[in-house]
């Protein structure tokens, strides 16, 4: 019935066994093989499943991993490409937002919220991008490669009770064809393989948040070529270990509270139709944290700390975008940023 199209299963966790078992062949093969008085027939299931569960004990635990708070086996959770946890977490802003929201619909009926696409427009593109084929390019060949060794690699993340195999590759492969479908491009690049590798990688991880190194985020230096001696390689040495390390870790908490802070920022300035540059958001952060500051070491941690907050909420969890690039190209912190608009203040970062 749902053959090319989708099929959504509520309360997953409550089906019968027998049920759940016969998935594994669409899930796999997108085929279902029926066998009745005596009649045999292969039809074809190639359809995207959307499941939801809840978990056994009624609340999440964090402190546990994700096949230990629900009831489904390995091979049904290593079959879905995306795992994600939604927690009810209790946040005022949010809170209010879902009660003014009910209410509206209680007093009005339907809310027809402001949207850039209607219903009509969003069929016509999402049709469109389905006609796509796109094909993955040698450069996103080998990052592909490179992004399932780390998958493998990687012992700090689970996936459940079903670790991480051959499949997970299928799934980053179909999750970089789709974002290139979403950008109505041809050829699969490196940049959209990064972007399915990370959302992958979010829901690899536990739902309990430690602490996140910054410095991670931050892209990697260019290569330099090797020095031709020994002596011309010291003085970078010495540079490059002269200086005391700077912290680059926070809390999590601590890192939604200062993107919380950012975005509240961004969306009042938008109010008040104020462009804010990258070096003027900086500096009314570091206006907000003055009190704090007592010497000088903490006042070059602070700046580089927001630096690469705001980097992160640019490059990875995508809060936060560049409207407009500087227009001097040595000086990248006078581009204009602005929040995005599909992000509510006040929610959940990363």
């Amino acid at each position: 019935l749902a053959d090319d199209g989708m099929c959504l299963i509520d309360e997953f966790d409550k089906m019968n066994d027998n049920d759940r078992t016969s998935l594994h062949e669409a899930m796999e093969q997108q085929t279902i093989t029926l066998s009745k008085a005596g009649i045999q027939a292969t039809l074809n299931a190639r359809a995207s499943i959307l499941a939801s569960c809840l978990p056994k004990n009624t609340y999440y635990d964090p402190t546990q991993p994700l096949h230990k708070n629900c009831e489904l086996t390995p091979p049904i959770m290593s079959r879905f490409d995306l795992i994600f946890v939604l927690q009810d977490v209790h946040n005022q802003d949010k809170d209010e937002l879902v009660a003014r929201h009910i209410l509206e619909l209680h007093r009005k009926g339907d809310v027809q919220e402001k949207t850039h696409l209607n219903t009509s427009e969003l069929q016509r593109y999402i049709r469109l991008a389905r006609t796509y084929k796109p094909k993955i390019t040698a450069e996103a060949h080998q990052r592909l490669v490179k992004c399932y060794k780390k998958l493998r690699e990687d012992r700090t993340y689970v996936r459940g009770a079903a670790g991480v195999t051959v499949r997970q590759l299928e799934s980053l492969i179909r999750l970089s064809e789709a974002i290139t479908r979403v950008h109505l491009e041809e050829k699969v690049t490196v940049d959209y393989v990064n972007q399915a590798f990370e959302l992958q990688m979010d829901t690899l991880k536990r739902v309990e948040r430690e602490n996140i190194d910054l410095e991670d985020d931050a892209p990697a230096p260019a290569e330099q070529p090797a020095p031709e001696s020994a002596g011309a390689a010291e003085p970078a040495g010495r540079a490059a270990g002269g200086g005391r390390k700077r912290a680059t870790k926070i809390t999590f908490a601590e890192y939604q509270r200062i993107g919380n802070m950012l975005t509240r920022h961004l969306y009042d300035k938008e109010l008040a139709n104020e462009e804010v540059k990258e070096v003027d958001l900086i500096e009314w952060y570091m206006e907000q944290v003055e009190e704090d500051i007592t010497t000088e070491a903490q006042l070059e941690e602070q700046q580089h700390m927001i630096q690469l907050i705001i980097n992160r909420m640019i490059d990875k969890d995508r809060v936060i975008l560049v409207y407009r690039a500087s227009d001097d190209a040595k000086r990248p912190e006078g581009r204009v940023l602005v929040k995005h608009p599909n992000y509510p203040v006040g929610e959940q970062l990363g």
